[in-house]
């Protein structure tokens, strides 16, 4: 009778162990999410109303569930920001010059070779590097500016919209040789503007779209144009461009180019 009392005891015990372990466990959980939350807060403020990593994705951190994914989107926002104050312009010659080896010639793109140039280009820093993405975007604006925010295609509509605008390029890179110069500058914004809007990769996507923009503006206009990552007018621009005025990112984008040409002008005489 003793020994049954004893393995009762022990028992219970036990359960109270165990218990107080669970409970423990979740007051943690509780407590993480809620810094990561906190965190994940703060730096889209910093974000939006400094306007710091322009297009960059702002997950609906808040929403996502999960410690995991908020660990994963907090991280991600913590990049963009600290990149975004350390560097004024993210693509390099380097970056263009990878991107233009994988698109090639041909100048065509699909859905496997844009998750190829994803890859290409954050593959040392983003294990997701190439994955579509999987949670819903917001593109730019202030917080308390909602006719500057652009809400992204869902996660369900990505794959399409992804096949849509690389099928309507393909057909751009066909009419090449019989556009003028100023409807291939159109072209090329408007594809830069389609693909940012698309937002198919969570984060990365207007690194992707400026290296583009350079290897087809050098391919199909003679002159490589890197645009900025933090320039006011670009934004502004590309802002006036989600809402289907696109004159003003296109004169962005030519005003670039000529300054460029003069610059280089200027190297030879020199």
């Amino acid at each position: 009778m003793a020994l049954e009392q004893e393995m009762q005891l022990l028992i219970g015990f036990l359960i109270g162990l165990a218990s107080s372990a669970v409970v423990a466990y979740v007051m943690y959980r509780r407590q993480r999410t809620e810094q990561l939350q906190a965190e994940g807060t703060l730096l889209q403020r910093i974000a939006e109303q400094g306007q710091l990593v322009g297009v960059a994705a702002a997950s609906s951190l808040v929403a996502v569930g999960s410690t995991g994914r908020l660990e994963r989107d907090v991280s991600i926002l913590r990049r963009q920001v600290i990149a975004a104050l350390d560097s004024r312009e993210t693509v390099g010659d380097r970056q263009v010059d990878v991107v233009g080896r994988i698109v090639g010639a041909n100048g065509v793109l699909d859905a496997r070779l844009l998750s190829e140039l994803h890859r290409a280009l954050l593959g040392d820093e983003l294990d997701y590097a190439g994955e579509l993405r999987d949670v819903p975007v917001r593109i730019g604006g202030a917080a308390d500016d909602l006719a500057d925010i652009l809400l992204a295609p869902s996660p369900s509509e990505v794959r399409n919209r992804v096949r849509e605008l690389l099928e309507a390029w393909a057909r751009t890179v066909e009419a090449m040789p019989r556009l003028t110069a100023g409807e291939r500058l159109e072209r090329i914004v408007g594809f830069h503007t389609d693909l940012i809007a698309v937002h198919p990769f969570f984060d990365g996507n207007g690194l992707l779209a400026r290296a583009l923009l350079a290897v087809q503006t050098e391919e199909y206009l003679g002159q490589r144009v890197v645009l900025p990552r933090r320039d006011t007018a670009y934004f502004t621009a590309l802002r006036h461009a989600f809402r289907g005025a696109r004159g003003r990112l296109i004169a962005y984008v030519k005003a670039r180019m000529e300054r460029a040409a003069q610059q280089a002008d200027e190297a030879d005489e020199g």
